[in-house]
């Protein structure tokens, strides 16, 4: 495949997936509609604290208190509309459809640098017609902004690790940053990644030492204003404190009842509610870390639920067309994964390993927290490039066969 002929591809998959989410928008839910607590609960805070920053408020509730419980990163990636726009529901959905279109292209460009060119086109324009990719732009979710900020720094990471240009670590460092202040648990796939420096031949492994440094470093100067800011309004010096909720929700008597392995508002809460973030969300800690240590024996049986949420083509959703269109995707999708998985390691292990750090951060989420498709489906522009590996080997062997390690 030609380069011009790519570019074109890419071309196509941004409009095609524009084009497709937009209207997606509009029919299903109205493009200038308002956010609905019943479509995404999480997003109605999401879009509140955009405004919020729009008006010069700060990043706090309607009261003016400050507040530490959600990361900014999907706020802030709204905000710029609404300092334009004003509170502009459709101009904000609209903004939302452009970053999950360009996540194709992102993804692409992934894909390129990875298995080359007919990889990346595959993926781009997948990832375009992908249900379980377009549907999260139909809500201020944070799957959107995630999504792209991920790619970016998995695709960065990969060409810092290969040398290069020395701007491509701390241009990484940036991007993980900004994927951490949109969901602090991927901050384990750049762990991940600086461990395969001693895990895989260690040819080079100082330089790649010092450039995965380089790449942290980038990162905490990316976090730490926003962890600095929380520590000096709660005394928390955190980068949110939802996570303290989520393990509580996901370990407690009530789950293990009646869902286990998902994560339920816990209608008896073992402990008294403050009202402060920082005091609620370190009781929230200690029951979660109390029922664990109770109930040691049944953690097993409680992780391979967890696992098995992740993984399951069927989430629970009243609505039907969403259910059987998002099972039907993943049942398509899961086969394809997991060939290219394989495919991908007899290919070009090294960039097989740096693109599984960020599913590898996902599996870990889940055995800590809960299992959820919305994890799964926020790293689908990851796992479709090993899709792509595995369509591409069984119609175009000779596309990806004989690709050098790293090259495009």
């Amino acid at each position: 495949m030609t380069s011009r002929r790519f570019a074109t591809i890419l071309a196509l998959s941004f409009v095609a997936g524009f084009v497709l989410r937009v209207a997606l928008a509009t029919v299903f839910v109205g493009l200038g509609a308002a956010p609905k607590f019943s479509a995404a609960p999480d997003q109605l805070e999401y879009e509140f604290y955009a405004y919020q920053l729009s008006q010069g408020r700060g990043y706090c509730h309607s009261s003016g208190e400050p507040t530490i419980y959600r990361a900014p990163g999907t706020s802030l990636s709204l905000m710029p509309v609404y300092v334009l726009c004003g509170r502009n529901f459709a101009a904000g959905r609209l903004w939302f459809c452009f970053l999950s279109a360009t996540t194709c292209v992102a993804a692409g460009w992934l894909g390129l640098i990875t298995f080359g060119r007919t990889v990346g086109a595959v993926t781009a324009l997948g990832l375009a017609v992908y249900p379980n990719h377009a549907y999260y732009c139909l809500h201020f979710v944070s799957e959107v902004p995630f999504g792209l900020a991920t790619v970016l720094a998995v695709g960065l990471s990969i060409k810092a690790w290969h040398g290069g240009s020395r701007l491509w670590s701390p241009l990484a460092g940036i991007a993980w940053g900004a994927a951490c202040l949109i969901r602090p648990n991927i901050l384990l796939a750049p762990a991940l990644m600086a461990l395969l420096i001693f895990v895989l031949p260690r040819v080079h492994w100082l330089s790649r030492f010092r450039r995965m440094a380089v790449m942290g470093v980038a990162t905490l100067c990316i976090v730490s204003p926003w962890v600095i800011r929380n520590g000096l309004v709660s005394g928390n010096w955190t980068v949110s404190t939802v996570g303290s909720w989520t393990f509580q929700g996901a370990h407690n008597e009530q789950v293990l009842r009646e869902s286990p392995g998902s994560w339920v508002v816990d209608r008896n809460l073992p402990f008294q509610l403050s009202h402060n973030e920082t005091k609620d969300a370190q009781a929230a800690w200690q029951a979660g870390r109390s029922f664990v240590k109770q109930h040691w024996r049944q953690m097993p049986y409680l992780v391979a639920m967890k696992l098995y949420r992740l993984l399951t083509p069927f989430e629970s959703t009243p609505n039907r067309m969403v259910f059987w269109t998002f099972t039907v995707s993943w049942l398509m999708m899961f086969p394809l994964v997991a060939m290219g998985l394989v495919k991908a390691m007899r290919i070009n292990k090294t960039d097989a390993l740096l693109l599984m750090s960020p599913l590898a951060a996902i599996v870990l989420t889940a055995v800590i927290f809960y299992g959820s498709a919305r994890f799964r489906d926020s790293v689908s522009p990851i796992y479709l490039v090993f899709a792509a590996v595995s369509i591409v080997s069984l119609l175009r062997p000779s596309s990806i066969s004989q690709l050098p390690h790293g090259a495009p």
